[in-house]
C-alpha cells in the first residue's frame, strides 16, 4: 500500500502511534463501500424488496395455498395479448434506451421485478423436472438389496432425523414419480456408487470396474484370461532334476 513520504512503517510489536486506515487508498475504499450501500438500499425501497434485496417471505409462494398462489400469478401475468403493432414499439423503446427500471415508478419497476423472477423461478422448476436422474429405480432396488434393508431401513441410514418424509420420496423416486435431484439425492447416488457402480468383486478384492466401451471390454477379458498363465518361468536345479525323475 503507498504511503506518504516520511511515514513511519507499521510494525504491531511495538508500541507505536501510527495510525491506521489513513491512506488514500483506503479512505477511496470507503467511500466506494459507502456508496455501495446508499444504492443498494434505494434499488431495494424503489423495486420494494427487503433490506437484503430479496422477495418478502409472504410473496415466495413457498406457504401458500393453492388458491392463494393462483391469485399471486394471475396478477403478474392474466393481462390482455399485446397488439403486434405496440409490440413492435415497446421493443424498440427498450433496444434505444434500454430498460431503466430505477428511473420508473417504484410500482412499476416492482412489477417489472417480480414478472422477471417468476418467469425465473419457472424456468428453475422446469430444469428440475427434465434434468437427467442422478440414478434410476433399478439401483435403488439394487442398494437396497447389496445393504440387505428395505425402505424404511434405507431412509434411516440416509437421514435418520427426518424418516418419515424421507421415506415418501424414496417410494417417489422408486416408482418414478419424481426424479432423484437434491441432497437427499446425493447421499443416495453416493451409497449407489460404492456398493452398485463400483463394488467389490471377489478377484483378490480389485474393484470391478465397468465400462461400455467394446474395446476396453475385450482388453480386460485377455487380461483375466491370461492371468494365471505362466510362460518361461526359471526354475531351479532341484525343480529341474526333480522334473527329470518324475518323466
Amino acid at each position: 500500500m503507498p504511503r506518504s513520504p516520511g511515514a513511519k512503517n507499521f510494525n504491531p510489536l511495538k508500541q507505536t502511534n501510527v495510525p491506521l486506515g489513513q491512506s488514500k487508498l483506503a479512505k477511496d475504499a470507503r467511500t466506494k463501500t459507502e456508496l455501495a450501500y446508499a444504492e443498494a438500499r434505494y434499488l431495494a425501497d424503489h423495486f420494494q424488496l427487503d433490506q437484503y434485496g430479496r422477495l418478502d417471505s409472504t410473496e415466495t409462494g413457498e406457504k401458500l395455498s393453492h388458491s392463494a398462489r393462483r391469485d399471486k400469478i394471475d396478477r403478474l401475468t392474466a393481462f390482455p395479448r399485446m397488439p403486434e403493432g405496440e409490440m413492435e414499439r415497446l421493443v424498440g423503446i427498450i433496444e434505444r434506451y434500454g430498460l431503466p427500471l430505477a428511473q420508473l415508478p417504484s410500482d412499476t419497476a416492482a412489477f417489472v421485478v417480480r414478472r422477471v423472477m417468476m418467469d425465473y423461478w419457472r424456468l428453475s422448476i422446469l430444469r428440475r423436472r427434465t434434468a437427467k436422474p442422478m440414478f434410476t429405480p433399478e439401483e435403488m432396488v439394487e442398494l437396497m438389496r447389496a445393504l440387505q434393508v428395505q425402505v424404511s431401513g434405507l431412509a434411516e441410514i440416509i437421514a435418520p432425523d427426518r424418516k418419515g418424509p424421507t421415506i415418501n420420496l424414496l417410494w417417489r423416486w422408486i416408482h418414478g414419480v419424481n426424479k432423484p435431484t437434491g441432497t437427499t439425492a446425493l447421499r443416495v447416488n453416493r451409497l449407489i456408487e460404492q456398493h452398485v457402480r463400483r463394488k467389490r468383486a471377489d478377484n483378490h478384492g480389485r474393484p470391478g470396474v465397468y465400462s461400455n466401451n467394446r474395446v476396453t471390454v475385450e482388453r480386460r477379458a485377455r487380461r483375466d484370461r491370461t492371468a494365471g498363465v505362466v510362460k518361461d518361468a526359471p526354475t531351479t536345479r532341484a525343480v529341474q532334476v526333480g522334473e527329470k525323475g518324475d518323466a
